[in-house]
């Protein structure tokens, strides 16, 4: 797994107090859902963390089309 996605894994367990192997297990789950369970408000906590710590251009519009709504897909759109 590439450096920049395990630092985005190891982020959202230490915010969330998440096992740090459940959520490299499930990159491509739903953070909405099982395991994770995120509120609209964890998960706007989360976009701020990202905006500010991977010098990221998250665009509401990227969001709105649910490009935010699991590991991979955040990834995706911070390369």
């Amino acid at each position: 797994m590439e450096e920049l996605k395990v630092r985005l894994c190891n982020d959202i367990a230490m915010f969330f107090k998440k096992d740090i192997d459940l959520v490299l297990r499930n990159t491509d789950k739903s953070l909405f859902s099982e395991p994770f369970y995120l509120t609209a408000e964890e998960l706007l906590y989360l976009y701020f963390h990202i905006k500010k710590n991977y010098n990221s251009s998250l665009t509401e519009e990227e969001i709105l089309k649910g490009s935010f709504q699991n590991i991979n897909s955040i990834y995706t759109l911070i390369l």
